[in-house]
C-alpha cells in the first residue's frame, strides 16, 4: 500500500522536470525571438537607409547640367530635374518644345553671381510645383503653366515674353518680387497675363498689347512707339517709381488706376470710354499729348493730374472731376463739349499753368489759380465755390464779358485781370485791373478801391465808352492811364474818381461832370 505514494512522489518529480525543461526552452525562444527581432529591424532599417541614398542618388542625376560655351539644343526636351548653367560660359538656347515636369520644386538656371541667360522657344511647365527662376529668361514663341499647383516664380529675374502667354487648369504666375522684371517684347499682337507684377512691367515691340485678366504693377514701361496698350481689364499701377505709359485706349467699365506715389506719364490717350483715376497716394498722372479727347471719366481724389496740351472734355458721358484734395494742372486749352466738370469738392484746387494763352472753361471751381505767361481767356462764367478762393498770382487773366464771383478772390502785385463786359467788372486792391471791351459798349467801372486802372479798347475802330457811374467813387492807389482809343465819362455830379498815383492821360476823351482828384 505504501507503492501509491512513491508513484504519487515520482509523479511530481516528473512534472517539475518537465516545468523546467519547458521554462528553459521559452527563455530560450524569448532570447531566440528578441535576437530576431533586433536583426530584423536593423535589416530593415538597413535597406530603408540604403533606399533614402538609391532615390537621392537618382533625384541627384535627374538634373540637366548645361556646361561650356552654350549652343542650340534642338528637338523637344522633357526635364524632371533641375536646368544647371552654373558652369557654362554662354548662352543656351532650346529651338524646340521644353518641357519643364518634375513633381518636385525646380530651378531653372543657376545664379552663381554671374548667371548666364536661357533662351527657350517654346516652354511648358507643369507637375503640380514651383519652377523657380534663377537667370534671365526668355521665351520666343509659346509659354504655358499647366495645372493646379503648379507656378513659375520669376524671382529677383528678368523674364522676357516675344510670343503667346497663357496660364491653363490653375497655373500661375509668380511675378510678385520687387526686384522682377517681366517684358513683353512682341512683335505681334500679345495678351499680357491677369496677374500681379511686383516689379517692373515692361512693354515693347511693335505688337499691339491687350490685359488676359486684371493687372497691378508697381510700375508699368511701356516703351515710345511700341504697340498701343489696350486696357480691356482693370490695370492698377501701384508703385513708388515713375510709371510711363505709351499709346493706349480705355475700354468701358475699365479702370486704368494709379494708386502709388510713383503716379504715370501718358504719352498719347487714343481712346477713353473707361476710367482713369489718381487715388489712394499723392502723386502725378501726366498726359504728355498736345490733345486729348475725353469720353468716360478722368478724376483724381489725391495727387494731382496734369495735362500738357488741350483737353476737350466730350459727349453726355464725359466726366472730368475732383475729389478730396485731387488737383487739375493746364497747360493749355480746357474745353468742355457737352460734358460735365465737377471741379468744386471742398479741398480740391485747379491751376492754369500756361506758357501760352489758354482757354478757361466755364465751371464752379474750389480753388482756381492761374500762373505762367500765356493769357488765361475766360470762355464762360466762372464761379468760385463756398470756402474757396480765385487767386490770379502774376498772371493775366481776361474774363471778356463772362462774370467771375466767389467769396475771395485775389491777385498778385504783378498780375493783371481785364474785363470786357458793361458790367462784370471785379474790384482787385492789388495788381492791375483793366477795362477793355469793344467800341460797341459802355463799360461801367465797379465802384472801389483798385491798384492800377488801365481803360483801354479790346477790339473795334471806335473809342471804347468808360464811365464812373451816378453817386459812384472810383479810387486807385496806383496809375490810371486812358490811351486814345478810349473816352472816359463821370455822368453825374456825384461821380467821383481819385488817382493816387499818376495819371496817364494818353490822348483819351474825358467828359467830367462830376469830380476827378489827383494825387492824395
Amino acid at each position: 500500500m505504501e507503492t501509491v505514494p512513491a508513484v504519487r512522489n515520482n509523479g511530481t518529480k516528473a512534472e517539475t522536470a518537465v516545468k523546467k525543461h519547458n521554462s528553459h526552452n521559452s527563455q530560450t525562444i524569448t532570447k531566440r525571438s528578441a535576437v530576431m527581432s533586433s536583426t530584423q529591424f536593423i535589416r530593415r532599417a538597413l535597406v530603408a537607409f540604403f533606399s533614402l541614398i538609391l532615390v537621392a542618388s537618382m533625384a541627384m542625376g535627374q538634373d540637366l547640367n548645361l556646361n561650356g560655351s552654350g549652343g542650340t539644343l534642338g528637338g523637344n526636351w522633357n526635364v524632371k530635374g533641375n536646368i544647371n548653367n552654373g558652369s557654362a560660359t554662354g548662352t543656351y538656347t532650346f529651338s524646340g518644345t521644353v518641357g519643364v515636369n518634375g513633381t518636385g520644386a525646380q530651378d531653372i538656371g543657376t545664379d552663381d553671381g554671374t548667371p548666364q541667360p536661357l533662351i527657350f522657344t517654346t516652354l511648358n511647365a507643369s507637375g503640380g510645383t514651383s519652377k523657380n527662376q534663377r537667370v534671365t529668361t526668355t521665351v520666343n514663341t509659346a509659354f504655358d503653366v499647366s495645372g493646379a499647383s503648379s507656378s513659375w516664380v520669376v524671382n529677383a529675374f528678368t523674364l522676357n515674353f516675344a510670343g503667346t502667354t497663357s496660364l491653363t487648369s490653375s497655373g500661375t504666375l509668380d511675378a510678385t518680387n520687387a526686384s522682377s522684371t517681366v517684358n513683353y517684347t512682341g512683335g505681334s499682337a500679345q495678351t499680357l497675363l491677369g496677374t500681379t507684377y511686383g516689379g517692373t512691367l515692361g512693354l515693347s515691340g511693335a505688337g499691339a498689347k491687350d490685359l488676359g485678366g486684371a493687372v497691378t504693377a508697381a510700375v508699368v514701361s511701356h516703351t515710345a512707339a511700341s504697340g498701343a496698350l489696350a486696357v480691356d481689364e482693370n490695370l492698377t499701377i501701384n508703385g513708388t517709381s515713375a510709371s510711363s505709359l505709351d499709346q493706349i485706349s480705355v475700354t468701358a467699365s475699365d479702370i486704368l488706376d494709379v494708386t502709388g506715389t510713383g503716379g504715370a506719364t501718358i504719352a498719347d490717350v487714343t481712346s477713353n470710354a473707361g476710367t482713369i483715376r489718381k487715388t489712394t497716394a499723392a502723386g502725378t498722372i501726366t498726359f504728355s499729348q498736345a490733345a486729348l479727347t475725353n469720353a468716360g471719366t478722368i478724376t483724381a481724389s489725391i495727387g494731382s493730374l496734369t495735362f500738357s496740351g488741350d483737353v476737350t472734355n466730350s459727349g453726355g458721358s464725359a466726366v472730368l472731376s475732383l475729389t478730396g484734395t485731387g488737383q487739375a494742372n493746364f497747360a493749355q486749352d480746357l474745353i468742355n463739349s457737352g460734358g460735365t466738370l465737377t471741379l468744386n469738392n471742398s479741398g480740391t484746387a485747379v491751376n492754369y499753368t500756361g506758357t501760352v494763352d489758354q482757354s478757361v472753361a466755364s465751371a464752379t471751381y474750389y480753388d482756381l489759380n492761374m500762373s505762367g505767361a500765356g493769357i488765361k481767356n475766360a470762355t464762360g462764367n466762372v464761379t468760385i465755390e463756398t470756402g474757396g478762393s480765385f487767386d490770379n498770382g502774376t498772371a493775366t487773366t481776361d474774363m471778356d464779358t463772362f462774370t467771375l464771383s466767389g467769396p475771395s478772390l485775389t491777385q498778385a502785385g504783378g498780375g493783371t485781370m481785364r474785363f470786357g463786359g458793361a458790367t462784370n467788372g471785379v474790384v482787385f486792391s492789388t495788381g492791375t485791373v483793366g477795362y477793355n471791351g469793344g467800341d460797341a459798349v459802355t463799360q461801367t467801372i465797379t465802384a472801389g478801391t483798385y491798384a492800377n486802372l488801365v481803360l483801354s479798347r479790346k477790339s473795334g475802330t471806335g473809342a471804347a465808352a468808360k464811365e464812373v457811374g451816378s453817386g459812384a467813387t472810383v479810387t486807385t492807389t496806383g496809375s490810371l492811364t486812358l490811351p486814345s482809343t478810349t473816352s472816359l465819362t463821370l455822368v453825374d455830379a456825384g461821380s467821383s474818381l481819385n488817382v493816387n498815383g499818376d495819371f496817364n492821360l494818353d490822348g483819351g476823351a474825358i467828359t467830367n461832370n462830376g469830380t476827378i482828384t489827383v494825387g492824395i
